[in-house]
């Protein structure tokens, strides 16, 4: 039994503190050093040139996740599918998001820097809080330490097989370079918003174990709250949480099964509600196209998941089956066994449920790495065994210098941004092309006609649409442009404003039909309804 003497922070010893700060570090001298900022203040006084937002990858998702937070900063409990102007229901609840937005409001920062700096936060305390569960679990400080720096900085081997293999770095892409939710070193440096849900889940996962061992009412009490703010910001990682939880429960006897069985009921009570809420949201029409897309988002090969797993996968084998641990090791050689068959074995489409399943595998691969560290006696075998484990290190080194970069907002559009915010409109309707509505739901709480690839529905029949009423210019799809349809469209989605680029045809047919101009910033121009 771990004592509660054996838990204490100091007696980790300084790889773990070693392993957060200097996650954080990286972190922050790459985005600073590449120019993308922490994007606390998003100006363009002259609306010319870009400005960073401190998001250094997959800026549309990022986007997706800030429109949410703008709405509350306009004082929104709950918030519609900005990608969907036709959506008129807040029905969607996230209280991430609803904290960010009030935050940004009272202190005048960008919702997008204050989601960075709370994903820096997060990024630190989940590796510590790998580390404890690592001891909680039984494991020594040596396994501890290990589990924290392959949190912050593992990968898988995605780097090595493009640099031997023929075809060069498109060959045998594995899930850590294709699939950015799959390891945590990947999660901190592109998803803010992930990062955080990341943090709660190793939160919930070390009260739980707190709450098996010891019963009490206040962790079982933390349990229940973790468990639903867990479900609440992003329902994919609570299900396996859960269900491993509850067969770990089931694999005990007698009074042990009680005892564990009214920790996994508290956990489920909890989050079951949530889930139902989100699945019921889930349902609408905004929402029911986007939830059918992101669930089964990516079709990927057997081969792509064990490259990027990579060296993780032997090291937790031994994990699961050597060295110090006390019983609740069972729980996550469950989650372990069930998530790797289900991905590489029957190669499942909902990939999304094997989200927060780094952490489990971390602190397996953790204990099998300290495993191996105590077998390797003489100088040569402990210089091999750093060679192989420089190995769980690659992709993440190179996804920083080669392929992260700074994603920065066009100076145009976020000066118009600013202006129609300063309308004080809670809810703008926005219509323009497709890259403006990528952008404007980040900058503002206005609600566009197209923009996230997977948030708005029928996106193709949309933009067909717009391209037709010469908003959008696509090269590759010839539609004729009509003045008609222009005059259709904005009768049919009544915006209150248009962000047209000079050069498109339908800046002329708004002029003919009364809007005027509001100014024009880096190509781009504003028109507002009337005369």
């Amino acid at each position: 039994m771990t004592t509660e003497a054996q838990l204490d922070l100091p007696r980790q010893g300084w790889p773990v503190l070693a392993a957060a700060v200097l996650l954080v570090v990286v972190l922050l001298t790459h985005r600073f050093a590449t120019g993308a900022g922490l994007g606390l203040v998003i100006e363009s006084a002259d609306g010319t040139g870009v400005v960073a937002t401190g998001i250094l990858e997959y800026p549309e998702d990022n986007a997706a996740y800030l429109s949410h937070a703008e709405q509350a900063k306009k004082g929104a409990w709950a918030s519609v599918n900005s990608f969907a102007i036709d959506d008129d229901d807040r029905i969607y609840f996230n209280p991430l998001f609803l904290v960010v937005g009030n935050v940004a409001g009272m202190t005048g920062f960008a919702t997008s820097g204050v989601l960075n700096v709370l994903a820096l936060v997060a990024a630190f305390a989940t590796v510590l809080l790998v580390a404890r569960i690592a001891l909680r679990l039984g494991m020594s400080h040596a396994a501890a330490s290990w589990a924290a720096w392959l949190t912050a900085f593992g990968s898988g081997l995605s780097a090595v097989t493009a640099a031997i293999s023929p075809g060069g770095s498109n060959a045998w892409v594995g899930v850590d370079r294709a699939f950015q939710d799959t390891l945590a070193s990947s999660v901190f440096a592109v998803y803010p918003f992930q990062a955080v849900t990341l943090c709660v889940l190793a939160f919930a996962i070390l009260v739980a174990l707190r709450a098996l061992q010891s019963g009490r009412g206040f962790d079982l009490g933390l349990l229940a709250f973790l468990g639903a703010l867990s479900a609440s910001l992003r329902p994919y990682e609570c299900f396996m949480f859960l269900g491993t939880l509850w067969l770990h429960a089931l694999w005990s006897a007698g009074d042990t099964r009680r005892k564990r069985l009214i920790v996994v009921g508290t956990a489920a009570a909890a989050i079951v509600p949530v889930v139902a809420y989100g699945f019921w949201v889930s349902r609408q029409e905004a929402w029911r196209e986007y939830s059918e897309i992101t669930i089964a988002m990516i079709d990927i090969s057997r081969l792509a998941w064990v490259i990027g797993y990579g060296m993780f996968l032997p090291a937790a084998v031994i994990g699961m089956f050597f060295g110090d641990a006390n019983e609740h090791r069972r729980w996550f050689r469950a989650w372990a066994v069930i998530m790797l068959t289900f991905l590489i074995v029957f190669r499942i489409d909902q990939v999304k449920l094997s989200s927060g399943f780094e952490l489990p595998l971390a602190v397996l691969a953790g204990q099998g790495c300290a495993v191996v560290a105590t077998h390797l006696r003489s100088r040569g075998q402990k210089l091999v065994g750093l060679g192989v484990a420089a190995l769980f290190f690659p992709t993440t080194l190179h996804l920083m210098v080669n392929v992260y970069e700074p994603h920065t907002l066009d100076g145009g559009l976020v000066r118009i941004a600013k202006t129609i915010e300063a309308s004080n409109d809670p809810r703008p309707r926005v219509l323009g092309e497709r890259h403006v509505g990528q952008i404007l739901p980040a900058l503002t709480s206005a609600q566009v006609f197209v923009g996230h690839w997977s948030m708005t529905p029928s996106i193709d029949a949309r933009r067909a649409r717009l391209i037709r009423a010469g908003i959008e210019v696509d090269e590759f799809l010839d539609l004729p442009v009509r003045r008609e349809d222009f005059d259709e469209m904005v009768a049919s989605i009544e915006p209150d404003y248009l962000v047209l680029r000079e050069s498109v045809p339908a800046v002329e047919f708004a002029h003919d039909a009364g809007w005027r101009d509001l100014g024009v910033w880096s190509g781009w121009v504003l028109l507002a309804i009337g005369g």
